[in-house]
């Protein structure tokens, strides 16, 4: 489904896209001026992939569970109101993280960047333009280096 650029919809995300949830592989609602926190419904749907809802006014914390999905592989939430410290990426067996685009930049998060974000098998991450005091890297074992494995793009 894609709504973008339709700045007047405004207001919470309407419930009605999660009456598709078993159709819906990806929303682009960039630019629509949705605001309120984003629903936990997004984290439950089987075939959902993909979430673009930049330049909105989501608040609130990221839930962990769209951090954490078994599912979705693109995670777009740049320029909106997002707060609270970013949700740890945990191995749970066979629902282990599948994002390989990740941009949160121009929001309000804050605290410390968790090293598992530099782990995984992200592609794209961008984390610029927030309140962070610090990234956890993993420390290398004697002379090794560290490199993010396989990243095109990291912006920090």
């Amino acid at each position: 489904v894609i709504l973008s650029d339709n700045a007047s919809l405004g207001g919470p995300l309407p419930t009605l896209l999660f009456s598709m949830s078993h159709a819906l592989n990806a929303l682009d609602i960039d630019n629509c001026g949705f605001n309120g926190t984003l629903p936990m419904e997004l984290c439950s749907m089987p075939s959902f992939s993909e979430l673009s809802a930049m330049q909105n006014k989501f608040s609130g914390s990221l839930p962990p569970c769209l951090i954490n999905s078994s599912n979705i592989l693109t995670l777009s939430l740049s320029s909106n109101c997002l707060t609270g410290t970013l949700p740890d990426i945990v191995d749970l067996g066979n629902t282990t993280s599948k994002i390989l685009n990740l941009e949160l930049d121009g929001n309000r998060l804050e605290g410390s960047i968790p090293s598992a974000y530099f782990k995984y098998s992200l592609k794209v991450l961008d984390l610029s333009s927030n309140n962070f005091t610090h990234v956890d890297f993993c420390r290398p074992q004697h002379n090794e280096s560290f490199e993010p494995q396989g990243m095109e793009r990291v912006d920090v």
